[in-house]
């Protein structure tokens, strides 16, 4: 049986959308809209039933448009491109420079340094100093007491004799003097003075002291008789005088040192410097050449966008395939 499209699309027929990557780019309305353009072909089914009809050109439809899904992918994606219609030159170029640095170093730091001091001159120490002794001690010993003798047959000796001692009196030490330094410079003879110290020193001393000793005592003998004798003597001895005493005397230290200090040291270093620069840089050209005219580009475009629209590439390719004239 022979059914126009016309027929099948009132008998119910809906055909499925078209979809490129799970995005419909044609849906049922528009393809409904298209395919009336051929409402007089018709379409052969062996069955005398509208509904089955429309079932089974549904079902060829929905074949025919996973069949072409490729092609229609790429005509859509064509279509779709972005470009200047009234230009016919479009050139991009990108490129990378990379430039590779590579540096190394190798130096070495050698250092030896010698240090020399030398210390040469005299130093000369001269002393003089003088001391004065002042001696006015006066020493005074007394004897007092009596001494009795008494002899009998029996003998007896009694004595209480005091020995007194008295030191009294003052002693005076005084003395003092100079102490000189004198340097000599470095390779210089000449001996000049260098500091000079003075010292007083006086001292004085006062002695007044009593030593008494007392005899006490019974001595018997044999012999017969008294003897008495009364002892009041004073003996003092009194020191007085000065001594002077001179002491001097000159030091010399000569110095001949010599100081060496060395210092060596070496040092190795290695630098390497590795990397890479990388100058991304895109060049992009479009325009006319000059062989087409702008109007003949701008009527290419519009015979395009009116002759090519997707669906009708669909729909006349299917309708080319499963339907025939009447």
């Amino acid at each position: 049986m022979k059914y126009s499209i016309d027929d099948l699309i009132k008998g119910g027929w809906n055909p499925v959308p078209v979809s490129v990557d799970n995005t419909e780019i044609i849906d049922t309305n528009t393809l409904k809209f298209v395919f009336r353009r051929f409402g007089e072909r018709v379409y052969i089914y062996s069955a005398d039933e509208i509904a089955a009809a429309v079932d089974d050109i549904g079902t060829t439809w929905e074949i025919f448009v996973n069949t072409h899904n490729n092609v229609i992918s790429k005509m859509f994606n064509a279509f779709n491109t972005e470009y200047k219609p009234l230009e016919n030159y479009s050139m991009v170029e990108n490129g990378n420079d990379t430039n590779t640095i590579q540096n190394s170093s190798t130096g070495t730091l050698t250092a030896n340094n010698t240090d020399t001091v030398q210390k040469t001159g005299t130093v000369t120490t001269e002393t003089n100093s003088t001391e004065k002794n002042v001696d006015t001690k006066t020493t005074e010993t007394k004897n007092t007491g009596t001494v009795t003798t008494e002899s009998n047959t029996t003998g007896k000796n009694v004595d209480t004799t005091t020995i007194e001692t008295k030191n009294t009196g003052t002693q005076t030490a005084a003395g003092g003097g100079d102490t000189s330094n004198s340097v000599a410079a470095f390779n210089d003879t000449d001996v000049s003075l260098h500091d000079k110290q003075t010292t007083t020193n006086n001292s004085t001393r006062t002695d007044d002291l009593t030593e008494s000793v007392t005899n006490g005592g019974e001595i018997n003998t044999t012999a017969a008789g008294t003897a008495t004798v009364t002892n009041d003597t004073t003996e003092m001895i009194t020191n007085g005088g000065e001594i002077n005493t001179t002491v001097g005397g000159t030091s010399t230290i000569t110095n001949d040192i010599t100081d060496t200090n060395s210092i060596s040291k070496s040092e190795s270093t290695t630098t390497t410097e590795n990397g890479s620069n990388t100058n991304e840089h895109t060049l992009t050209r479009s325009g006319n050449i000059g062989v087409t005219t702008s109007q003949q580009m701008l009527s290419s475009e519009i015979f395009l966008r009116v002759r090519n629209q997707i669906s009708y590439y669909a729909v006349e390719l299917f309708i080319s395939q499963f339907t025939v004239w009447e």
